[in-house]
C-alpha cells in the first residue's frame, strides 16, 4: 500500500509540474489600446483587446489564470473555465464590461492609450508574460513579430484572433534624436542642442520619466547647471520605518530624457543623458556614480511604488509595498554607470526590484538590478570588480544600502568580511562602493556587488546554470532538486562517521575544504543570523559534482558584544539538535566531527585562521583601509539619511569593529580549547620518566615544555625549536622521584597544562 501511495504521489507531482510547464506556453501575443474600427465586440462596440496564443503542443485550461494592467493587483481579472488549443488564439476585450461567458470574454478594466503594462499570470499568481506600457495610434497594435516569438514591436494594422506572421510592421522607431553633449561630469554649465530628422517633434523630460506628447516640447537649446540649490522632491518622501527628513540640502544632478514624435506617436528610441555639473569636479565624488532614472510612480506611487509603505502597509513596520517580491514588482528603469575617472562606462535599460529581507523596512533600501533582453541588453557588460577582473558580464547585480539595522552603521560590515576571505576557496561576493542618484537626487552610498544565483555560479565556476542543484535555508530548492542533498543527509544519519570508509564516501560528495572554511569563518565572525538563516549550498549536476556553500549576508557579524560569544558551544552543542525548528542547520558538522581525520583538519584550520586570516593586525589594517576609503563620502550620506546619525557615531561603530578584531582571536582560541580540550596527548602516562608528546596541531613552530612539582617549583625546562609536524616530542625526566607533576606547554602564545605521573 505504501509503495502504491508513493507511486500516486509521484504521478501527481509529475502531472502538477507538467501542467505548470505547459501553462507557460501561453503568452500575450498582441494587444490594441485604441480600437477605432478594427474589430467590434458582440455589442457592436470597438473596445480595447488582448490576444493570447498557445505556442505549445498541449491544450491549456486557463481557469484561475489572471490578466491585469496593474503590477500592484496582478489578479485584477481572473479567467473562467476556458481552454486554448495548441497553436490557438484567444481574444479578450479589455472593455471594463467584466463578462466571463458569451461570445467574447471581457475584462473589468480598459487599457490606457497612453500606455499601461499588461501582466499575465498563472493560477498560482506566477507571472508568465508581460507587455510594457506603450503609446499606440488609433487601430495600430503592439505584439510579437511572429506568433509566440521573442521580438515585440508595433504593427501598422492588426490581426485579432489570428496569426501575426503576415501583419504589416510599423516602422515606428526609424528616427533618432541627436544630443550635442554626452553624459558625464562637467565643471561648468552646458548648453545642449537636440535635433532630429524633418517632420518630427522632439519632447523631453527632466524628472526621469519617459517623454510623451504631454512632456516639454523642445523649442530652443537647453541650459544645464549645478542643481545643488534646486528644490528637493523625492528625498522628502517617507520611505520606511524611522525615516527622517534630510538634515540639509542634498546634491542633485541633471537627467535628460528625450524622444521624437510624429502625429502624436513615438518614432524614435528614448535617449537618456545624465549631466553631473559641479565646480569642484575633481573632488566631488571618490566613488563611481550610478544614475538610475525611472518614472516616479514606479518607486513612489501609493499603489505601485516599490520604495514606500503605500497601499500594502498594515501597521506592521515590515509591511508595505517594499515587502512585495517577484516579477510583478520589478520596475523598468535606466542605469548609467560613471567610473572613477568620471567616464560613462555603461548605460542601458534595466529592471529594478527591492532586495533583502528585514532591511526592506529601512528608509534607505537595497536594490536588485536585472539585465534582460526584454529591456534591451541581456547582460551588464562591464568588469566592475577589481577582485575578479575576468568577470566582465553579469545578469543581476545588487546595490546594497549596507545599513542593515541600528546595530550597524558602518556601511561596510558585510563587505569587510568578504574582503577578508578573498584568498580562500569560498564563494564570496565581489563589490565596489558607489554613490547612487535616483531621478537626479542624491540617494547615498551603496555597495554594488554580485548577486549570488545560478548566473553567479555560471560566472564564477564556468558551469551550465541550467544544470545545478541550488538550495537555500531548510532545503528550499531554488534550482534543480533536493534528491542528492537528501542522500547526503541520509548517509550521515545512517552511517558511523567515525569509520574512515564512511568519511571517505562523504569526501566524494562534499568539497570538504570549502565546507571547513565556510563553517569556521561563520563561527569566527559570530554570525548570529546563521545557520538557521542566510545559508545556501549548491553542486553542479554532474557525476562527480560536490556540494559547496555560498558566503553571503554577514551584516550580523563582528558585533562588539559578540567577541566573547562561544559560537562553538552554541553551534556544536548536541542540545541544539533537540531544537526541531533549527536542528537541520547543525546536522552536517555534528556528524562529521565524529571522524578523527575531519576533527583534526577542522581543529588545525580554526587555529590557522585565528592566527593568520583573522590576526588582529590584518583585520585592523583592513578596517583602517575601509575607513579611509569611505570617509570622503560619509558626510553627504549622513546629511541625506541620518544614518549614521553623525560622523562621531560612525567612528564609534568603526572603533567597535576594531575592538572585535583585537579581542576575538584570543577568545576564539580559548573557546576551541574549551570545546575540543588540549591538542596535546602525553604518553605513556604514568611512566618511569620517559614521555612523548603528540599534538593535533599541524605546525612546526617552537614549543616550550616546563615541569613543575605540586608546590609549583620549576624542575625542568625543554625547548623544541624545530619540531616535526608528524612526530612526537620526546621528554626525558628520568631521575625524578615518583609522584604527580604538572607539565606546562607553551605554544604560539598559548599555555596548556597536562598532569603526568612518574612511577
Amino acid at each position: 500500500m505504501k509503495s502504491l501511495k508513493t507511486k500516486f504521489f509521484f504521478i501527481f507531482l509529475f502531472l502538477l509540474t507538467f501542467s505548470q510547464l505547459i501553462a507557460h506556453d501561453v503568452v500575450i501575443n498582441e494587444m490594441m489600446s485604441s480600437n477605432g474600427n478594427t474589430i467590434a465586440d458582440e455589442d457592436g462596440d470597438f473596445e480595447d483587446w488582448i490576444e493570447l496564443y498557445n505556442k505549445g503542443s498541449e491544450t491549456v485550461n486557463l481557469k484561475g489564470f489572471s490578466i491585469s494592467d496593474k503590477s500592484s493587483e496582478p489578479q485584477r481579472w481572473i479567467f473562467p473555465d476556458v481552454e486554448i488549443e495548441p497553436g490557438g488564439f484567444l481574444l479578450i476585450f479589455a472593455s471594463g464590461k467584466d463578462r466571463k461567458s458569451g461570445q467574447y470574454l471581457h475584462t473589468n478594466f480598459k487599457i490606457s492609450s497612453e500606455g499601461e503594462p499588461l501582466l499575465f499570470s498563472d493560477n498560482e499568481n506566477n507571472l508568465i508574460d508581460e507587455f510594457p506600457p506603450v503609446i499606440l495610434q488609433r487601430d495600430h497594435s503592439f505584439g510579437r513579430k511572429t506568433d509566440g516569438g521573442s521580438v515585440i514591436l508595433f504593427f501598422e494594422g492588426a490581426s485579432p484572433g489570428a496569426s501575426n506572421n503576415f501583419t504589416p510592421l510599423l516602422n515606428s522607431l526609424t528616427y533618432n534624436v541627436h544630443i550635442s553633449h554626452e553624459a558625464g561630469f562637467y565643471g561648468d554649465s552646458i548648453t545642449v542642442d537636440l535635433s532630429a530628422q524633418e517632420g518630427v517633434e522632439i519632447f523631453y523630460t527632466l524628472d526621469g520619466s519617459v517623454p510623451d506628447i504631454n512632456s516639454f516640447k523642445y523649442e530652443q537649446p537647453l541650459v544645464f547647471d549645478n542643481r545643488e540649490n534646486d528644490p528637493t522632491i523625492l528625498s522628502l518622501i517617507p520611505t520606511g520605518y524611522k525615516w527622517k527628513q534630510p538634515a540639509g540640502s542634498i546634491n542633485k544632478i541633471n537627467v535628460l530624457k528625450t524622444a521624437a514624435f510624429k502625429n502624436g506617436r513615438p518614432v524614435s528610441p528614448v535617449e537618456t543623458r545624465t549631466y553631473i555639473i559641479s565646480p569642484d569636479l575633481e573632488d566631488r565624488y571618490t566613488f563611481p556614480v550610478i544614475s538610475i532614472s525611472t518614472d516616479k510612480r514606479h518607486f513612489f506611487d501609493y499603489n505601485e511604488g516599490i520604495y514606500i509603505q503605500g497601499v500594502h502597509f498594515d501597521g506592521d513596520r515590515n509591511s508595505g509595498n517594499f515587502s512585495k517580491r517577484g516579477k510583478h514588482w520589478e520596475k523598468p528603469a535606466y542605469m548609467e554607470y560613471f567610473d572613477n575617472a568620471g567616464e560613462l562606462a555603461l548605460a542601458q535599460d534595466i529592471g529594478v526590484r527591492i532586495h533583502g529581507s528585514g532591511s526592506r523596512k529601512n528608509p534607505q533600501k537595497s536594490l536588485r538590478l536585472y539585465a534582460r533582453s526584454f529591456y534591451g541588453e541581456s547582460r551588464f557588460n562591464y568588469p566592475f570588480f577589481p577582485d575578479k577582473p575576468d568577470l566582465q558580464n553579469f545578469k543581476r547585480l545588487i546595490l546594497s544600502a549596507s545599513v542593515s539595522s541600528p546595530r550597524d552603521q558602518t556601511l561596510f560590515r558585510d563587505e569587510l568580511t568578504h574582503h577578508l576571505i578573498r584568498g580562500l576557496d569560498l564563494d564570496y561576493q565581489a563589490f565596489i562602493p558607489v554613490v547612487v542618484f535616483i531621478n537626479g537626487e542624491y540617494w547615498g552610498i551603496h555597495n554594488l556587488k554580485e548577486r549570488q544565483d545560478r548566473y553567479y555560479l555560471e560566472n564564477n565556476h564556468n558551469i551550465d546554470p541550467d544544470n545545478i542543484d541550488l538550495l537555500e535555508g531548510h532545503h528550499e530548492v531554488k534550482e534543480g532538486s533536493f534528491t542528492n542533498y537528501e542522500s547526503l543527509i541520509n548517509y550521515l544519519e545512517n552511517n558511523d562517521m567515525s569509520k574512515d570508509e564512511h568519511y571517505q564516501h562523504i569526501l566524494n560528495l562534499v568539497e570538504i575544504d570549502n565546507f571547513i572554511d565556510y563553517h569556521i569563518i561563520q563561527l569566527f565572525f559570530a554570525n548570529w543570523d546563521w545557520p538557521h538563516n542566510n545559508i545556501a549550498y549548491w553542486r553542479p549536476r554532474t557525476e562527480d559534482g560536490k556540494w559547496r556553500w555560498l558566503f553571503f549576508d554577514c551584516d550580523a557579524c563582528m558585533l562588539p558584544r559578540l567577541y566573547r560569544s562561544n559560537s562553538l558551544e552554541f553551534f556544536l552543542n548536541p542540545e541544539n539538535l533537540k531544537n526541531q525548528d533549527r536542528s537541520w542547520a547543525y546536522y552536517n558538522l555534528h556528524f562529521l566531527l565524529k571522524n578523527d581525520n575531519f576533527r583534526v583538519a577542522f581543529y588545525n584550520r580554526m587555529i590557522y585562521h585565528a592566527d593568520n586570516t583573522f590576526s588582529p593586525e590584518k583585520v585592523v589594517e583592513a578596517i583602517q583601509h575601509f575607513r579611509e576609503l569611505y570617509y570622503p563620502e560619509i558626510h553627504e550620506q549622513v546629511n541625506r539619511w541620518n544614518s549614521p546619525l553623525n560622523i562621531s557615531e560612525w567612528e564609534k561603530y568603526l572603533s567597535d569593529l576594531e575592538s572585535f578584531a583585537l579581542l576575538r582571536p584570543a577568545q576564539f582560541k580559548q573557546d576551541i580549547q574549551k570545546f575540543f580540550g588540549s591538542p596535546f596527548t602525553v604518553y605513556p602516562n604514568p611512566s618511569s620518566g620517559d614521555f612523548y608528546v603528540k599534538t593535533l596541531l599541524n605546525s612546526t613552530k617552537p614549543k616550550s615544555y616546563r615541569l613543575f612539582n605540586l608546590s609549583g617549583i620549576l624542575l625542568s625546562e625543554v625547548v623544541v625549536e624545530n619540531p616535526s609536524s608528524s612526530e612526537a616530542d620526546h621528554l626525558n625526566f628520568q631521575g625524578l622521584l615518583p609522584g604527580v607533576y604538572f607539565l606546562q606547554i607553551q605554544f604560539n602564545n598559548q599555555l596548556f597544562q597536562e598532569k603526568i605521573v612518574i612511577q
